[in-house]
């Protein structure tokens, strides 16, 4: 009785941590989609295109391997989307302050 008790367990326990992935990358492929949205309105299509660029198709690749049930390479790409995503926006911010200090100097 309690070897049967330990294999549904156990099966259970495997069935919990394969359906982890999906789960993982799509939450991930989520933040990042809102990351990319707060860096925009930072300005940083505008002021980090390079970074901002990055972000939006290594994000689009990580949608793609998420669609083909590529969980891993899914999580990998949206990581590198959050790093550019964060490096955009972070361009964008100093650069909104350049701007600010610019105008307020030469007022």
């Amino acid at each position: 009785m309690k070897s049967g008790i330990q294999i549904v367990t156990l099966v259970g326990l495997l069935g919990l941590v394969s359906g982890c992935g999906p789960v993982v990358s799509g939450v991930k492929i989520l933040g990042a989609s809102v990351r990319l949205s707060e860096t925009e309105t930072a300005g940083a299509r505008e002021t980090a295109l390079y970074e901002f660029t990055m972000a939006e198709e290594y994000l689009k690749k990580a949608r793609e391997e998420h669609a083909y049930s590529e969980f891993w390479y899914a999580r990998r790409y949206v990581d590198k989307a959050l790093l550019y995503a964060k490096e955009a926006r972070s361009r964008a911010e100093v650069a909104a302050r350049t701007e600010q200090m610019g105008t307020s100097a030469g007022e």
